[in-house]
């Protein structure tokens, strides 16, 4: 018996890094639109790569294979590689061209295990005054307004994009104002019309309409009525505001429909009848195989009118991706992960008459005192590039004053310096006039290489 259709709008997961016979069953009789992976699927590249492609084969179809693989502490595959830095790192950094290397390195290692399509960018924004709220986003935003984060995301997404893996924007309309994480309960945007268009609706109408996909977020938005319910299965939201006022053509999405401000309130069926009204083309199901099939029966009971759109959009979504390679490229993989090594472990650190906090801190001098800052919370430096001492600072750098750990770790060079010089002082001028200051990597001296090069005016920093 030939699979029911309606199953091409299902992206499901897959509990573990192999298939049993039961799995493979499920698989075939959904013959679902494609796959979501987590780190529990993923034991090392080789395995997850094949892991991969047998889902691939089993559906019989083009499929969208999936991760959240953002940064920081949202990169499923750092389990098996590096992790990428956060998008609060990157904004603390401020440099645009860092969020496009950013996205063509994510492309890059997504392609080497034969994903596809990235549960990215985040087009929400953290002000300041939001700090501290439990709403999903922490370290997850790419700066404090819609004015900084819609360079920055459109940079990151063409990056990813050049490597041939498409963007998923979310989460719209917005978590940014929800005072309560999605994943356990349904939070309120108790905000009016005019303020989520000029403000969150900016990021979505700018850089959203060059995503290949949109995910809707699970939020209340009273302003919709107050019994709108979650925007994910409004139709006044996903149709009318998305897909009509802002013509949006991409293929739209919803959150996980087993986090808990939707599995508290419906069952799989009933979620999944309401997600296709309004409008969805793909609905996620992250954990449970089984919710995945019943949420396929509940569609299939719906009329063909109901389902056969969002078929169809999704047949001709999937026919664009990239299918993963045959053959796992272990080589490629190590590479690419050390370049994210090397682009995660970037630091430059200002001159304390450019860096008032640091300055403040007093102590043994501005090296120091960032040093000092890089090892709280335990972070691991054993790979850190390096820092560049500069400006009326450095010469009250002690080395005594360094943290016992970094005595023989990082290599400091500084231009007027020697590149790969065991003494960082030895013949660095703190008040250099050179056009540019160098990071060396620590253990890669044998030939000298640079990783890095930022021009002297340049200011800001990524810690890790």
């Amino acid at each position: 018996m030939d699979a029911h259709p309606a199953g091409r709008l299902i992206v499901m997961g897959v509990p573990g890094p192999e298939l049993n016979d039961g799995l493979r069953d499920l698989i075939r009789r959904i013959r679902p639109g494609g796959f979501i992976y987590f780190t529990r699927n993923m034991a090392e590249a080789g395995q997850f790569h094949a892991l991969v492609r047998e889902c691939r084969a089993l559906a019989g179809h083009p499929v969208i294979l999936t991760v959240d693989q953002e940064g920081g502490r949202v990169s499923r595959l750092a389990v098996m590689g590096e992790r990428p830095p956060s998008g609060e790192d990157l904004a603390n950094a401020g440099k645009l061209e860092w969020f496009a290397e950013h996205g063509r390195l994510t492309g890059r290692v997504m392609q080497a295990v034969g994903l596809n399509l990235n549960l990215a960018p985040v087009l929400d924004y953290a002000p300041a005054e939001r700090r501290g709220i439990d709403n999903s986003l922490a370290g997850r935003c790419y700066g404090a307004s819609p004015a900084e984060v819609i360079p920055r995301a459109r940079a990151y997404l063409r990056g990813m994009q050049a490597e041939g893996v498409g963007g998923t924007g979310k989460h719209f309309p917005g978590y940014t104002f929800c005072g309560l994480d999605p994943h356990g309960d349904l939070p309120l945007v108790d905000r009016s019309r005019e303020q989520i268009e000029a403000e969150e609706l900016s990021v979505f109408r700018e850089v959203g309409r060059e995503c290949e996909a949109m995910m809707v977020g699970h939020a209340q938005f009273p302003a919709w009525g107050k019994g709108s319910g979650p925007a994910s299965l409004n139709r006044g939201m996903v149709t009318g505001l998305l897909k009509e006022a802002m013509e949006y053509e991409g293929l739209v999405m919803t959150d996980d429909l087993e986090m808990g401000a939707i599995a508290n309130r419906y069952g799989s069926a009933e979620a999944s009848r309401q997600a296709v009204r309004a409008g969805e083309e793909i609905l996620l199901i992250c954990h449970n195989p089984a919710c995945a099939e019943i949420a396929r029966d509940a569609l299939a009971e719906m009329p063909e009118k109901d389902w056969r759109p969002a078929v169809e959009k999704v047949e001709a979504f999937s026919a664009r991706l990239k299918e993963p390679a045959e053959k796992f490229e272990a080589t490629k993989w190590k590479q690419t992960n050390e370049e994210m090594g090397d682009f995660a472990e970037v630091g430059f650190v200002l001159g304390p008459d450019e860096n008032p906090e640091a300055e403040a801190a007093g102590g043994g001098g501005h090296g120091e005192v960032v040093l000092r800052n890089l090892l709280a919370g335990g972070r691991e430096l054993g790979k850190y590039i390096g820092v560049v001492f500069r400006g009326k600072g450095a010469e009250r750098c002690d080395p005594g004053n360094l943290p016992d750990s970094l005595q023989a770790g990082p290599t400091f060079a500084g231009a007027g310096g020697i590149l790969g010089q065991t003494n960082p002082y030895e013949g660095f001028s703190p008040n250099h006039s050179g056009e540019d200051d160098f990071l060396v990597r620590g253990d890669g001296l044998e030939d000298g290489r640079v990783l890095r090069s930022f021009p002297s005016d340049q200011g800001g920093g990524v810690d890790r």
